[in-house]
């Protein structure tokens, strides 16, 4: 998926695989991991009900 915006496309294609955001990365990729690893934001995000919106 490309981005629309010349910006993102750019930063993308030519920045975010540099060493400087490594740290970043791991940072933010531990913090998923311990969100998916929680059973309340799994039942938060996996509910099988829904609500009526009408």
């Amino acid at each position: 998926m490309k981005s629309k915006n010349p910006a993102v496309a750019s930063f993308f294609a030519n920045s975010f695989n540099s060493p400087i955001y490594s740290i970043t990365k791991q940072s933010i990729a531990v913090k998923i991991q311990s969100l998916l690893n929680s059973h309340i934001f799994t039942n938060i995000t996996s509910v099988n009900e829904t609500i009526n919106l009408k």
